[in-house]
């Protein structure tokens, strides 16, 4: 026996929802990676800055600990011989960028050697970093 079924709607796939899990799974992704910013330097108590916004660029890492010891990407280093050890690091990339972190305990003098050895290695373009103000 044959039936006419002649009111049964085709079946169809209700792609909404999967739009929105596709938004929230992109959503969730974005949000991890923005939180993994990869920090080159050593750990250091930053002052805070209002205005402080994250770095997407890959330069190099100066770090000057409350210790008065000084970093390049993790290495420490004398500060009579930053500006060979940058000028070296820079031989690739003329346009480099130096992010010099700088714990806000550091003494005023060492940091503006320090961003003199910066100077003198052939790097003009300095980025101050601080943490970004909660509110």
């Amino acid at each position: 026996m044959k039936l006419k079924l002649n009111n049964v709607k085709k079946a169809r796939i209700d792609i909404i929802p999967l739009i929105d899990i596709i938004f929230l799974l992109l959503i969730f992704f974005i949000y991890t990676m923005l939180s993994m910013s990869v920090h080159k330097g050593v750990e250091l108590s930053l002052p805070e800055s209002a205005f402080a916004r994250a770095v997407d660029k890959e330069d190099i890492s100066v770090s000057i600990k409350k210790e008065n010891t000084v970093y390049i990407n993790k290495e420490k280093i004398m500060l009579s011989e930053m500006a060979r050890i940058l000028s070296e690091k820079i031989k690739t990339d003329k346009n480099a960028t130096a992010l010099l972190f700088a714990d806000k305990n550091v003494e005023y003098d060492l940091l503006f050697k320090v961003i003199d050895k910066i100077k003198e290695s052939g790097i003009y373009k300095i980025s101050l970093q601080a943490e970004e103000k909660a509110e």
